[in-house]
């Protein structure tokens, strides 16, 4: 069963369908962290970096219509 061969078969199969970058992340951080903290915390990143882009896209919108309405509307 630990047949450093076997191993390394396994992870030559593993790297040829990597696409992203993060999925090499995942595939490196699973060799050093079998629990699977650093993927749960990438994964983690990436939503919070996807909500703070809604976020600041919505903010942005938000102040360009208040810009807009205050020019609207001034005398």
């Amino acid at each position: 069963m630990n047949n450093p061969h076997y191993d390394v078969e396994i992870f030559k199969k593993q790297i040829e369908n990597i696409e992203t970058a993060d999925q090499l992340r995942v595939l490196l951080a699973s060799y050093n962290d079998p629990a699977g903290q650093v993927a749960q915390t990438i994964e983690k990143a990436r939503q919070f970096s996807q909500k703070m882009s809604i976020f600041i896209l919505g903010f942005v919108v938000f102040v360009f219509v208040v810009f807009f309405i205050l020019i609207a509307t001034k005398p």
